[in-house]
């Protein structure tokens, strides 16, 4: 029955069975609490060794309050979370790139994307909702920055690669100008193998292509206006054959890099293509006029173990761990498949002018998204041998559509007055969804409109040349994609505050935060219960964020540091019942997936033509899902330290040579409680490589 499984559609395999929840932004560029500046003392040092996305999890780490869940060895879509968002999915944060959404389905589906590192420049935390995104987020948004055209010379870059479990990356880039047109061309290539092994020593392999071209004209003066065009064309595929699915405590702790042989065939496959025209205008009282006509289509393909002998997601694991050490007797699989098309396409226009003083702008978004989902339950036997084969006529399948529109429009006014700065934002959106669902039961229509108003305040107060105090308060929300009418968007209010310190190289700053949500609903796992589910949960998260940046130079050599450290205590604040039958949250109730104590500590030196790069990342324990103190053992994520090393030895000035070790300690360590089992982390990786300036 079709009852019997959940929807992959809700967030492309988060909501996965056992999972207990799921569900440009325009930065404040003169607060420094809205946007985190990075470590110029660290560009120096760091090398672009964003090989996968386990590397830019490291990164984002390096912001307050951000953190990231590898959910598959070598994924691309993994769960981002920022001020305690987790539970609620990556949708929860927005994706902005090029001033508008990197997500291709932000509404319907925030979570369906795909970072690709090598056409990435730079990654900027933003831990604030703003106005001028859609969707806002319910927490920031992360912006990715990528490749851009050099303006200035004409030159390019080869950078290539080879690493542990065979990975190997070569990534081309060719940039200049001519006369009024500049141009960029970025192609980079990625493939290895997993880190997990099966009892057999096999593998899942994957493989990433991106491609990125960039073509820009620099206008002439018409009728007195000075205007440019760019376009941007991107083509990004991805193919991995790993598995969501971990394993029992027991073999965590004897073979944690273990893959089961039931979730052999397991895949996930993407592509995806993007059309970007910005085109900009100076009119004739200096109004900036920015005009953005994007399109995005693409497909997605995922086979995923779901369950075994009729058990599912984490009931199923003990079933699967005690075949793969003693196979006795035949084992019954079941396997989710979700074969998706979707395709986005939107206009938006800001105007920006200075009036007396205040910097205002104003914008509006015209937004449309479509989807369509097969969902399938292939089920499979596996005999003593270890060997998989399919049983015939027991696949049940859904067809589902979904579409939404989105109307929206912003105005934004920033203004500074002696010690004073003021940034202040509204925003007015229409959300329209529509879903069609046909099963084997029956079939079902449904419409969910509704009218968001968002408010957001930033206030800025220089105290002397060193100290300056900042307060910022901002609206966001989630859109919810569901067959029920009555579901609402969920919606935050998040409020910062405190005080920041710079002098001669010492950037101090110590801020409070209070993130609440309203309009929670858990998983909506099932056909059947979610025609009933009620988001009416609501919940917090209180806390504070520390940070420390500066250097030393001693003769020649150059020593920079930088430490963040962060608390947070996310609960939930009273009880209600989820989506999913049987499964209910108390008040009190910590959030899942949600460490209450993160740090990030980086330190270096370079001298002559060496640098060497140390991060530490802590992450504190967390637990799979809602419990009150002390954390359910069975559920528990423990704590863990991992240490990065990064060093580079620069040949002359267009050569270097670099060499990196991903977790130097070779900690043992749960990464994902989401799907079915226990995820380990990555176990000690090593990356030789070299780039030429061209």
């Amino acid at each position: 029955m079709i009852t019997k499984f959940q929807f992959f559609a809700k967030s492309s395999l988060l909501c996965i069975v056992g999972t207990m929840f799921c569900q440009q932004t325009m930065a404040q560029e003169s607060i420094s609490l809205i946007k985190k500046k990075p470590s110029h003392s660290f560009d120096h040092i760091a090398t672009k060794s964003l090989v996968i996305l386990q590397d830019i999890a490291v990164k984002l780490a390096a912001s307050p309050s951000s953190m990231t869940t590898v959910l598959l060895p070598n994924g691309r879509a993994n769960a981002i979370s920022i001020g305690g968002s987790m539970p609620f999915g990556s949708a929860a944060v927005a994706l902005t790139g090029d001033g508008i959404s990197y997500a291709p389905l932000a509404y319907l589906d925030g979570s369906l994307f795909n970072i690709s590192s090598g056409s990435l420049e730079s990654i900027e935390v933003i831990n604030s909702p703003s106005v001028s995104a859609g969707p806002t987020g319910l927490v920031g948004a992360i912006n990715l920055v990528s490749d851009q055209i050099n303006m200035e010379h004409t030159g390019g870059l080869l950078d290539t690669r080879y690493g542990s479990d065979q990975n190997k990356y070569v990534d081309v880039k060719y940039s200049g100008k001519q006369d009024l047109w500049g141009g960029l061309f970025s192609f980079n290539r990625q493939e290895g193998d997993s880190y997990r092994q099966n009892r057999f020593g096999q593998s899942g392999g994957f493989e990433a292509n991106d491609l990125l071209i960039r073509v820009k004209e620099l206008g002439q003066h018409i009728l007195s206006s000075k205007q440019n065009t760019e376009l941007k064309f991107q083509y990004k595929d991805y193919d991995n054959n790993e598995s969501r699915f971990g394993i029992s405590s027991a073999d965590l702790a004897q073979q944690p890099m273990q893959r089961y042989m039931a979730t052999m065939g397991d895949f996930e496959r993407q592509k995806d293509l993007s059309f970007h025209i910005k085109h900009k205008a100076i009119l004739l009282n200096n109004e900036l006029v920015t005009t953005d006509l994007y399109y995005n289509d693409g497909n997605a393909d995922y086979l995923q173990t779901i369950g075994a002998q009729g058990k599912y997601g984490h009931d199923s694991v003990n079933a699967l761990a005690k075949i793969e050490s003693a196979p006795d007797s035949n084992l019954k699989v079941e396997k989710q498949r979700l074969a998706r098309t979707y395709s986005s396409w939107g206009v938006g226009v800001n105007i920006k002018q200075e009036i007396e003083g205040h910097k205002l702008v104003l914008g509006a978004l015209y937004h449309r998204e479509s989807l369509r989902d097969k969902i399938s339950v292939d089920t499979f036997t596996m005999d003593t041998h270890y060997a998989l084969s399919p049983l015939e006529n027991n696949d049940v399948t859904a067809n589902l559509k979904d579409s939404a529109r989105v109307n929206s429009i912003f105005l934004t006014d920033f203004w500074q007055q002696q010690q004073w700065q003021i940034d202040l934002g509204i925003r007015y959106e229409q959300i329209s969804m529509r879903r069609e669902l046909t099963n084997i039961v029956d079939d079902k229509l449904n419409a969910n409109n509704y009218n968001l108003m968002l408010l957001n305040g930033h206030v800025k107060y220089q105290y002397d040349q060193y100290w300056s105090f900042v307060f910022s308060s901002a609206q966001g929300f989630l859109p919810l994609r569901s067959s029920t009418t009555s579901i609402k968007p969920m919606k935050s209010l998040v409020t910062r505050a405190g005080a920041v310190y710079h002098q001669n190289g010492l950037d101090f700053s110590a801020i409070a935060f209070y993130n609440s949500f309203t309009s929670i609903m858990g998983s909506c796992q099932q056909a059947a219960a979610c025609d009933n589910a009620q988001n009416n949960g609501r919940g917090n998260n209180i806390g504070i964020e520390l940070s420390l940046n500066t250097q030393w130079q001693v003769g020649k050599v150059l020593m920079p540091l930088e430490v963040i450290y962060s608390y947070g205590k996310a609960k939930f604040s009273n009880d209600f019942t989820t989506g999913y039958s049987g499964f209910a949250v108390n008040s009190g109730d910590r959030f899942p997936y949600t460490p209450s104590n993160q740090l990030w500590l980086q330190f270096g030196t370079l001298f002559d033509q060496w640098s060497i790069n140390t991060q530490l990342v802590y992450r504190g324990n967390q637990q799979g899902w809602p419990s009150t103190e002390p954390l359910n053992p069975y559920a528990k994520i423990n704590d863990a330290l991992v240490v990065h090393l990064n060093t580079a030895y620069q040949l002359d000035q267009s050569q270097k040579l670099y060499f990196n070790i991903h977790n130097l300690t070779n900690k043992v360590y749960v990464e994902s409680f989401y799907h079915a089992g226990l995820m380990a982390a990555s176990d000690r990786r090593f990356t030789l490589g070299y780039q030429l300036a061209l």
